[in-house]
């Protein structure tokens, strides 16, 4: 016989034995962990044989479940996690080209707790060495999943712990999905977002640009949810070799293979201590409604995150216009009103040429009014074409000094001093258990309900010193309205929208936003908390 039979009869009895040996360590029925619930429009799949914990992603369209990451039904390694614990990386897909069992860097060898179904999450655990303990939970909300990384210093030094997130996007049949990035429109090539260009409140990908059927939104910003420290949309093929740091080339296209990459940079955890990062996956709906046509006002994006300010500071604000089939061309004018209702900037610019199923990020700049303590600016975005307003859009900002930071004060210190400081101590102790209830019945905490157009907010704004516990905003919604819920971990049932919020920090706040289309008359929300309950204004 000759020697290259020999070696293709030899490499076929070695991969009979693997598989044979797979199959008795990971049963067919008892690889894929899953949860299908057609209530939420939720998929999610979890492998528990090999690439442990890897998963994959589906939402539920018209009936029918559609991928959101791809292999979905199937567990998929392409999506995958990176452990950064002090200086050693540790990931559950062998696909980067550092992690290997031979590295003792590949996280199945430290598996701890398999993947299982406990209620609507699939949680999974390893122990790292070190003593370092990580759970992975993927938990089924409405419309979409959560996706959490908590670890825990079970051990007895100090360590710093961070990770990295690879989702593999495909949007239905298409594993190129355009990515769009509210403030900096669709991307087709790689790019890194950081620092002052990340900040945005969520992110989204199609299966085509031009009338998608198949959407979905990453949420970033939200109660529960950990905002990332960097954000690159990348090239799978190219960015799936890498387990934590990648370098974007801004010539290399997505469109073939998309990814999107979240980084949680590493914090300190002295023993006992936990940290936890979670960001959301979720179905979305188009950033432009079909019912308002082929060119209108996607988003309007400040560049801060929170949308608040000092007075006097500068505003950078980038509005983006999308044109669906055919090229579009207008203009667009932002202005903005103080409480007052004057107008204190108006400026319109052209929009230039927005190409079919593209969109361009127009700019403005202005300064908030320096003489106001507290004040909220509405700021309006309209698009006119031939002369007439076609769409609108209009985003609070707000005004506070109490975010400013404020230069120390000198005090010269002399004999009275002393005197002073003990007098200050007593009047400190006397009032200390009254300022609770002063700060709450003073009207300290405030709950406003906006609607403008189909985009409903309602905003509870913790201006006390204390945190308040036990937190649920309700909100009913009128017979037969179709509602699309951007707020991560809110939950409905009939004709009420429920969230569980937990707490609320001092001088924080929280914002529950949705979209419904059968509007009618909004009748007020309901806050509550462990001491009080206020409605909406």
């Amino acid at each position: 016989m000759e020697p290259k039979p020999i070696l293709i009869m030899a490499l076929v009895l070695i991969l009979a034995a693997n598989a044979i040996h797979a199959a008795d360590i990971c049963p067919p029925d008892e690889r894929i962990i899953e949860i299908k619930d057609y209530e939420r429009g939720v998929g999610m799949v979890v492998e528990n044989c090999e690439n442990i914990g890897t998963f994959s992603l589906g939402g539920l369209y018209d009936g029918e479940f559609k991928k959101l990451t791809f292999s979905y039904p199937i567990p998929w390694k392409g999506t995958f996690i990176t452990l950064k614990v002090d200086d050693v990386l540790y990931s559950n897909s062998i696909n980067p080209e550092e992690i290997s069992s031979e590295k003792e860097n590949f996280l199945d060898a430290y598996v701890t707790m398999l993947p299982h179904r406990q209620g609507d999450t699939i949680r999974m655990s390893w122990r790292l060495p070190g003593n370092v303990e990580v759970e992975e939970v993927l938990e089924a909300m409405e419309d979409g999943t959560r996706i959490s990384l908590t670890a825990r210093n079970e051990g007895e030094v100090k360590v710093s712990f961070g990770a990295r997130l690879h989702l593999d996007t495909m949007l239905g049949e298409n594993d190129g999905a355009p990515i769009y990035i509210p403030g900096d429109g669709l991307k087709s090539y790689e790019k890194e977002y950081q620092g002052s260009e990340l900040n945005y409140r969520y992110w989204k990908a199609y299966n085509k640009a031009d009338n998608p059927s198949v959407i979905a939104t990453g949420v970033l910003k939200g109660e529960n949810l950990t905002y990332p420290d960097r954000l690159i949309v990348a090239n799978w093929k190219q960015s799936m070799k890498s387990s934590w740091d990648y370098t974007v080339e801004p010539s290399t296209s997505i469109l073939g293979d998309s990814a999107l990459i979240l980084y949680y940079t590493q914090v300190d955890m002295e023993p006992g201590e936990t940290v936890t990062f979670s960001t959301s996956y979720i179905n979305g709906e188009p950033i432009l409604s079909a019912s308002k046509g082929d060119f209108g006002i996607a988003e309007i994006v400040t560049d801060k995150i929170d949308g608040r300010y000092c007075p006097g500071d500068g505003v950078y604000i980038k509005t983006d216009v999308l044109s669906r089939e055919t090229n579009n061309e207008g203009s667009l004018k932002l202005r903005v009103k103080n409480k007052a209702g004057d107008v204190i900037y108006e400026k319109t610019r052209d929009t230039g040429v927005v190409e079919a199923d593209s969109i361009n990020s127009i700019g403005y700049s202005f300064k908030t009014p320096k003489d106001v303590s507290r004040e909220n600016l509405k700021v309006t975005a309209a698009l006119y074409q031939d002369g007439q307003e076609i769409d609108n859009k209009t985003i609070d900002v707000l005004v506070d000094e109490r975010v400013c930071t404020k230069p120390p004060i000198e005090i010269k210190v002399d004999w009275l001093m002393p005197l002073v400081i003990v007098v200050l101590i007593l009047l400190l102790a006397v009032t200390a258990c009254f300022s609770y209830n002063y700060m709450i019945n003073r009207g300290e905490i405030e709950v406003t309900k906006t609607a403008e157009n189909e985009e409903v907010n309602v905003i509870v704004e913790n201006n006390t010193r204390s945190k308040l516990k036990d937190c649920v905003i309700e909100d009913s919604i009128p017979d037969g309205a179709e509602v699309n819920i951007i707020t991560a971990g809110v939950h409905r049932k009939g004709n009420k929208l429920t969230w569980d919020i937990g707490e609320i920090p001092p001088k924080e706040h929280a914002i529950l936003e949705y979209k419904i289309k059968k509007q009618g008359i909004l009748p007020n929300a309901l806050f509550r908390w462990d001491s009080g309950k206020m409605e909406s204004e």
